[in-house]
């Protein structure tokens, strides 16, 4: 167990290893695309391109959205947070730093949920972007044959 975690941090901090993966795997990938036949790289091209585009179009629409929404909740509680600090009401007053707390509970809640979503999507349009790369100079290569 401690040795599964040893590695994985070193995995994450050590950029050597992860390139020693990578270029396993592309090698691996190469030798895939290399040995199908027309059709089957054919369809394979067509698929990881247009996933590709579908993601990254996805992307843009989640940017956008994902941007009006932090906008919207801000325009929404900032009014809230800004009366509940400047009352002088008695009953505000008591319940000020529960108020206080749950906005920002609240705000950074959504910020945070947006922030994983958007990372996990660019994320995948990277991978979808590699694997595009590959499968254009392996177009390349079969060409040469």
């Amino acid at each position: 167990m401690k040795n599964k975690f040893i590695n994985k941090i070193e995995y994450i901090l050590l950029y050597k290893r992860r390139r020693e993966k990578n270029v396993r795997e592309m090698n691996i990938k190469i030798h895939k695309y290399l040995n199908e036949t027309d059709d089957e790289f054919l369809l394979d091209y067509v698929d990881i391109n247009s996933r590709y585009k579908h993601n990254k179009f996805i992307l843009f629409i989640y940017s956008l959205t994902g941007l009006l929404i932090v906008k919207g909740t801000w325009n929404y509680f900032f009014p809230i947070l800004f009366k509940t600090l400047i009352s002088e009401d008695p009953k505000i007053v008591n319940i000020k730093n529960i108020a206080i707390t749950l906005n920002v509970i609240i705000m950074l809640t959504i910020i945070i949920v947006i922030t994983f979503i958007f990372i996990d999507m660019t994320r995948t349009v990277y991978k979808l972007n590699r694997e595009q790369i590959i499968l254009n100079e392996v177009k390349k290569m079969r060409k040469e044959k």
